[in-house]
């Protein structure tokens, strides 16, 4: 008689390369549904149709260079449950007068975001009323960067999704602040 057994993960002996690759940020307000499921299963994995935005929402594309960008998320638990915090921390090269601008613009908002792994795996995180926040920090010292940060509390923890959204890019447009933007 074998010993019932369930086996956690399937990472072994894969590579696990860290950091995001890029980000992709919607304002909260434009998003009119997000299908959260009702269980963790299956995967923590939203289906490719979960998230509903208002025609014409605006998608703000963020690459960054290698090593650049982090995703944490800590989980406590509290007298109502379990409380998520993900936070996203992103450090772009180089002050520039359109990053600041852009910034200025979008300062309070509050953000539905979704992003690439490195690995090539995909998430999401904000809900509906719900979106993380903003907060910048710049720094003109030995490297000229800026600190871009998201964050937000909610009782699940962020999901994974099977595919980024498709961006259509107006030619000549510059798809966000890559390693080469400012230059």
């Amino acid at each position: 008689m074998g010993i019932p057994n369930i086996q956690v993960g399937g990472w072994l002996g894969k590579p696990a390369p860290g950091f995001l690759a890029r980000l992709i940020l919607v304002d909260i307000r434009d998003v009119v549904r997000i299908d959260l499921p009702t269980t963790p299963l299956p995967n923590y994995t939203l289906k490719s149709n979960a998230i509903l935005y208002k025609p014409g929402t605006l998608f703000h594309l963020i690459r960054f260079p290698s090593k650049e960008c982090t995703l944490t998320e800590e989980q406590d638990e509290t007298g109502d449950g379990m409380l998520y915090t993900p936070a996203l921390s992103a450090k772009v090269p180089r002050n520039t007068p359109d990053l600041a601008a852009w910034i200025a613009t979008h300062q309070g908002k509050r953000w539905l975001a979704m992003w690439k792994e490195r690995s090539g795996l995909m998430g999401v995180a904000g809900e509906i009323g719900n979106g993380l926040a903003l907060s910048v920090s710049r720094s003109i010292t030995d490297q000229n960067t800026t600190l871009l940060s998201l964050a937000g509390q909610y009782t699940h923890p962020y999901y994974y999704i099977p595919k980024m959204p498709q961006i259509e890019l107006p030619s000549g447009f510059s798809p966000g602040f890559s390693s080469g933007f400012g230059k």
